[in-house]
């Protein structure tokens, strides 16, 4: 009885309430016992209940010996150091497009590229690592195709750059450049312009998209692997053409490429533009105080300006003295970064806006390498704080201005340079 209780007790089953004893003593003789049906209920359940108690100990013995474990002394226990280099796992990427012509890079040698290739018949694409087409223009800051457009110079009358101009004429996203008669093509509105160049030559646009890898077949290119929001994937190609600016993808493809030394390399620009300009109150500042490309760079260095003398009579959008004036009277300290202030100004609109301030210039770095475009992003803009100050203090019609916005990207110049058939010379 006593076992039946305890068995039935273990197994969760409770027993009826015991009635209070008699009076008169019951023989402590077990005349009968409860047959074998009533007990393997309750020992299936008893069964139960320490297997699972057994699973939660064995469950938990990793941890247990994990925590009792002594210390290892062996080196080779210990998690291996990171190393210089890691080896990713092979793997399949789709492909994602197939085309007749890829052009890679959308300024406007990738535009004309592609609206080329897509007006003689062929299933064209662009890629551009941006979320706009224009290339500098756009996002740099630069203002336009050909300002050197003086009295008496040659220029051709067809051709898609000619169109382009044209085109942000009639759409209204162009000012009349002071001393020429180039336009100044607005770096927003030449997005739009570049959008319905895209559309309307059937070219199927691809951006937010950077190329990583070239494809070779058979020992010719064959298309290119892309990443983007959607991941890793090929794009193949019939024909790849490099519109990058620093031959990234000729370079990636194998092709023999130089870079000149630091020393002798081509500066970045941080452009910007300021906002509370007295357009008319400058303008009258630029006639009585007129720059000629005789007189571009008087502290020589990148800024100096080579003419063949015929030319030096021309007017200049050039500022440098100004910001002498504003380091002499104590306005922005004189460190060797706006020691190189200087530069040129582009397009001024009647609410006071001058945009294309290529005033802000880091001599060589270079834009091939993430980590110094990163301190040059960061550098230019702290430095077109003093510019702007220096402005404010020494340029008529600047008093109130401000800062406006920047370009989406320092202004690159000079980065490789793929080795051709032909390299062109100072004679050519």
């Amino acid at each position: 009885e006593r076992a039946s209780r305890m068995i039935r007790r273990w197994s969760g089953v409770r027993d009826p309430p015991r009635k209070p004893s008699q009076q008169q003593e019951l023989p402590r003789v077990c005349v009968a016992r409860r047959p074998p049906s009533l007990w393997l209920p309750a020992l299936y359940r008893v069964a139960l209940r320490l297997a699972s108690l057994w699973r939660r100990i064995v469950s938990l013995a990793p941890v247990a010996k994990l925590l009792c474990a002594p210390a290892a002394e062996d080196e080779s226990s210990q998690p291996a150091p990171f190393q210089d280099e890691y080896v990713e796992p092979a793997r399949s990427i789709p492909v994602s497009d197939t085309c007749d012509v890829l052009v890679v890079g959308g300024g406007p040698a990738g535009l004309s590229a592609a609206v080329a290739a897509a007006r003689a018949g062929a299933s064209t694409m662009l890629i551009e690592r941006h979320g706009c087409f224009g290339g500098c223009i756009t996002t740099v800051g630069m203002e336009t195709l050909g300002w050197y457009r003086y009295e008496g110079v040659v220029e051709c009358e067809t051709g898609i750059g000619m169109e382009m101009e044209r085109m942000a004429a009639r759409m209204g996203g162009t000012v009349k450049w002071p001393f020429n008669s180039s336009e100044c093509l607005d770096a927003d509105y030449f997005k739009i312009v570049a959008d319905h160049l895209v559309s309307d030559a059937g070219v199927k646009p691809l951006l937010h998209t950077i190329v990583v890898e070239a494809i070779h077949e058979g020992g010719a290119l064959a298309g290119v692997i892309v990443e983007n929001k959607s991941g890793r994937s090929a794009v193949r190609a019939k024909r790849v053409i490099d519109c990058t600016g620093d031959a990234d993808v000729a370079y990636l493809a194998g092709a023999r490429c130089t870079k000149r030394d630091r020393r002798e390399r081509m500066g970045v620009s941080t452009v910007f533009s300021c906002s509370g300009v007295d357009k008319q109150a400058f303008i009258d500042y630029t006639e009585t105080n007129p720059a000629t490309y005789k007189t571009w760079s008087r502290r020589g260095g990148e800024w100096c300006q080579q003419t063949a003398d015929k030319e030096e009579h021309l007017r200049s959008p050039f500022l440098q003295e100004e910001f002498e004036k504003a380091i002499a009277a104590g306005v922005i300290p004189a460190t060797p970064s706006n020691m190189d202030l200087g530069g040129s100004w582009s397009a001024l609109s009647d609410a006071g806006e001058a945009t294309n301030l290529n005033l802000v210039h880091q001599p060589g770095v270079d834009g091939t390498d993430a980590a110094e475009l990163t301190r040059a992003e960061m550098e230019g803009r702290a430095q077109t704080l003093h510019a702007i100050a220096a402005l404010k203090h020494a340029v008529p019609g600047f008093e109130k201005s401000k800062l406006r916005n920047f370009g989406m990207q320092v202004g690159v110049r000079d980065t490789r340079k793929i080795v051709g058939r032909y390299d062109l010379v100072g004679e050519d």
